[in-house]
């Protein structure tokens, strides 16, 4: 009797062990992650207002990271996206491909941090954007609003595409 309680016990000591042990690793995947936010605009010139203006802009794409078999959006009209950057460069290109349209590619430069978390958890690399280089085919600038990269929320680039 004594040896069936023992094992119970024991038993019940490594349930907890283990849940406790996936509760933590699934939060460090949580905390993790940072990823660069883009959100797409146009430049239109609004009669009523006389002038140009900003708005934002839906479109479909297919959106896919160079050098990588990544294909993060296919043929999916969206306004905004998260891309991740390459923790072990310093560069990082992605190709955005529109209907019947030439595709443009855009390549961010960025310096990384290495950011403690914790002995569990490890380190999280943050990126500060340094430089953009992208074509202009149906792209008309790529603006940097916030070019520190520490988490998945903020909105770091506006790409302007132009009026066709």
């Amino acid at each position: 009797m004594k040896k069936i309680n023992l094992l119970k016990i024991l038993l019940i000591i490594n349930c907890s062990l283990l849940i406790v042990n996936c509760a933590s690793d699934g939060e460090c995947r949580q905390t993790a992650t940072v990823s660069l936010g883009v959100e797409f605009y146009k430049t239109e010139f609004d009669i009523a207002q006389e002038q140009f203006v900003s708005r934002p802009y839906f479109d479909t794409f297919t959106i896919f990271g160079l050098g990588n078999d990544s294909l993060l959006v296919n043929d999916t009209t969206i306004r905004e996206i998260r891309l991740s950057l390459k923790q072990l460069s310093t560069q990082t290109t992605y190709i955005f491909e529109r209907k019947h349209l030439a595709p443009d590619t855009i390549t961010f430069f960025y310096e990384n941090e290495n950011n403690f978390i914790s002995l569990e958890c490890g380190i999280l690399i943050f990126h500060r954007i340094i430089d953009v280089e992208n074509t202009f085919y149906n792209i008309d600038s790529v603006v940097v609003t916030n070019n520190f990269i520490a988490d998945d929320r903020a909105k770091n680039i506006r790409i302007y595409f132009k009026d066709r």
